[in-house]
């Protein structure tokens, strides 16, 4: 979607239509989620909210170097972790020697002095605002913590409008990870970050992943409607 005055005066509720078109993004970019946020987070001082994954996966996905924190901590120059999961924070630490983790809730406690006294480049949240209950809440709250210790937010998310969706909903199913909440589209998670006080810089998609169940047909398919791609990548500001 691209940002420009009159989408954000319809993001910020000056204005108001009832049945806005809004041009997507015509990126045709085969990247897969980690890659982009690799290429951002490069050499870069990171805060990894949520940073653990969900625990039967991630033994595996360590062992297949697929796991996304210790990806991030390869390729920037500081990347710190906070997760609410203590049991997780423990299992990475004590069983593959993951340092610099924290488990913290950052809505009820205090983040800790050594995270607080860095000005980071990039907080990243990603994969996470669709298990949230109250994700509007969620990003406030992110904003009263971090405002004046990030530069900016790189929030992703699965894609609503994702071709897996069409296809699944043509046989009268939906596959879904069993502890999302929510599914947003381009808009409807500018309108929430923008509610929550933050300031939309770019948005963009790209692939979950480039193997597995991304396949041969759907790669055709995606040059022509790249927008049914599985990905939503926000890049904001506060």
């Amino acid at each position: 979607m691209k940002i420009n005055k009159e989408v954000e005066s319809l993001l910020k509720g000056k204005t108001f239509s009832n049945g806005f078109k809004f041009q997507l993004s015509k990126s045709t970019e085969q990247l897969d989620r980690d890659s982009v946020i690799i290429d951002r987070c490069k050499d870069k001082k990171v805060l990894h909210l949520g940073f653990l994954d969900h625990i039967p996966l991630i033994e595996k996905k360590i062992k297949e170097d697929r796991w996304l924190h210790n990806k991030l901590t390869k390729h920037s120059s500081t990347c710190i972790g906070i997760d609410i999961d203590k049991y997780g924070v423990d299992l990475v630490r004590d069983k593959f020697g993951v340092n610099n983790i924290y488990c913290v809730d950052i809505q009820k406690e205090k983040i800790p002095d050594k995270i607080a006294q860095i000005n980071f480049d990039i907080l990243l949240i990603s994969d996470v605002i669709e298990h949230i209950g109250d994700p509007l809440t969620f990003l406030r709250d992110i904003k009263k913590v971090f405002h004046g210790k990030v530069n900016s937010i790189i929030l992703t998310t699965p894609n609503a409008f994702r071709l897996e969706n069409f296809i699944n909903a043509s046989k009268n199913q939906e596959i879904i990870n069993t502890d999302h909440k929510f599914w947003f589209s381009q808009y409807t998670l500018s309108k929430l970050a923008v509610d929550a006080g933050y300031k939309v810089i770019k948005v963009g998609m790209c692939q979950h992943l480039l193997g597995g169940y991304t396949k041969i047909f759907k790669n055709f398919i995606l040059k022509f409607f790249p927008n049914l791609k599985q990905t939503l990548v926000l890049e904001l500001e506060f």
